[in-house]
């Protein structure tokens, strides 16, 4: 079973320098109302089927008794290949019967278990009081570490390498915090994880037998995690840093996240050839943020083009400072004029006009764009459309659906064509959707079983288009010449 406690709780409540790198505070629980809670926060979650934790006071001070609860460590996660420590406070309410363990375990929180499996690095109490027995786990071993008393407060570290999958336990009576470690005992070390995944260690746990009351429950106090490396948040990739990009392209970082240094929301800036743009930023589950944001308007063709992005840090504060450059694509403005009043159009009189010209007498004619302008305007030697055995020649209004399937001008000049034999034909792969498997047809007016050569052909048609850019797309053999305008 999963389930929610708490009331207003504040997590990460901020850092102090103890002698380590980096400190955290997970909870205090000075922020809950006292008693059952079990409403409002998502941020502690119940394992145990059967025992509510409470929020209980001695008058100075605020702490969880829990037999079954865990909480996310969020960006105070221990990754791999990091060292860092793990510091609780525990104490057992004499006549209790205790198995329970209380430490890290390497899934999220939201998906532990009701069960000691999720754990690599921990300590259990067990025993039925006055005095109990204090364990650790190494591998597939109990370690006993130290016999403890009822009704008296317990500071715990575990000292944790996750480059060995091992950890030291220490334990010390009295007030103390994450940074008293060097006042206190160590109990064992080189202790191996549990399991050994080499996960990160991303969830503070508790876990122990269920009963139909509270006396199987431990009170806890005073979680923090510090850690004794830094790594820094680095930069992953950045777009787009090539030539021929379209003109208005999607700009973008991504960054990982270290530990513990963070991306900071707050502190970011982007601008393309020095004018600021407004990025967008977001943190996936794996702890990547991207900041991205558009270019605005049409980049000139051809043009270079610069952006600087710097973005900000936490744990420690600092920057990280990105310049690059791309290049726009070459491209072509329409003019105005080109444009037709749609108004004039009979829009419901779809398709294209289609021309081709022919000539068997002259045997094999130059495959160029010169020749087939001149065929095309029959011009000589091309200055007679000799048909005589040599399909194609004439003119044909396309419609689509018909026989020609001319939604797109798609021709070969076999009558067996294969959807994949690569002539030039834009019938797609697995890769796109099937609305792109463009089948070939014939050239209009082929009848021939073998194919023919040496004629030209040309198509005509309006296309009605927003503003924008486009990519016109032609796969041909002898060449081609595309225009658009007047």
């Amino acid at each position: 079973m999963m389930g929610k406690i708490g009331a207003t709780l504040v997590v990460l409540l901020g850092f102090v320098s103890l002698g380590l790198s980096d400190t955290r505070l997970i909870d205090d629980f000075e922020s809950y109302s006292q008693g059952e809670v079990w409403l409002e926060t998502e941020d502690w979650l119940v394992t145990a089927s059967q025992e509510i934790p409470l929020i209980v006071s001695d008058g100075a001070n605020q702490y969880q008794e829990t037999s079954g609860s865990v909480i996310s460590l969020g960006d105070a996660q221990m990754d791999a290949g990091t060292t860092g420590e793990v510091f609780f406070r525990i104490s057992v309410e004499s006549g209790r019967t205790l198995d329970c363990s209380i430490g890290l375990a390497d899934v999220a929180a939201d998906q532990c278990t009701a069960t000691w499996v999720d754990f690599e690095a921990y300590i259990a109490v067990v025993g039925s009081g006055p005095t109990y027995s204090l364990r650790a786990r190494s591998g597939n071993s109990n370690v006993s570490l130290a016999t403890i008393n009822a009704d008296t407060w317990y500071n715990i570290w575990l000292d944790v390498n996750l480059a060995s999958s091992t950890y030291a336990v220490y334990y010390s009576t009295g007030s103390a915090n994450i940074g008293a470690k060097g006042s206190a005992t160590k109990l064992a070390d080189n202790l191996s994880f549990r399991k050994g995944s080499g996960n990160a260690l991303q969830t503070f746990k508790v876990h122990g037998s269920e009963g139909t009351d509270p006396k199987h429950a431990v009170f806890l106090d005073d979680i923090s995690v510090a850690f004794n490396d830094i790594i820094p948040a680095i930069t992953v990739s950045r777009s787009p840093e090539t030539s021929g990009v379209v003109p208005s392209p999607t700009i973008q970082a991504v960054f990982k996240n270290g530990q513990p240094q963070q991306i900071n929301p707050n502190v970011l800036n982007m601008t393309l050839n020095g004018v600021a743009l407004n990025p967008s930023f977001t943190t996936d589950d794996k702890g990547q943020t991207t900041v991205k944001a558009l270019a605005g308007s049409y980049l000139p063709s051809g043009s270079s083009n610069l952006v600087q992005l710097v973005v900000g840090t936490v744990n420690p504060n600092g920057l990280i400072t990105n310049e690059w450059s791309f290049v726009v694509q070459d491209y072509e403005t329409l003019p105005a004029r080109y444009a037709y009043d749609l108004g004039l159009t009979n829009q419901s009189d779809r398709g294209f006009w289609y021309r081709d010209v022919g000539h068997s007498t002259l045997g094999n004619v130059p495959g160029s764009i010169s020749r087939a302008i001149a065929q095309m305007a029959l011009k000589a030697p091309y200055d007679v459309d000799d048909t005589s055995g040599a399909e194609p020649s004439g003119g044909y209004f396309l419609l689509p659906g018909d026989s020609l399937n001319t939604d797109v001008i798609n021709f070969n000049i076999l009558t067996t064509v294969s959807n994949t034999m690569g002539r030039g034909n834009f019938y797609i792969s697995t890769n796109l959707p099937t609305a792109y498997n463009i089948v070939e047809s014939l050239y209009p007016g082929i009848t021939s079983s073998g194919g023919i050569n040496d004629f030209s052909c040309e198509t005509l048609g309006f296309l009605e288009l927003y503003p924008g850019v486009y990519t016109f797309g032609v796969r041909h053999d002898d060449g081609f010449v595309f225009y658009m305008g007047d």
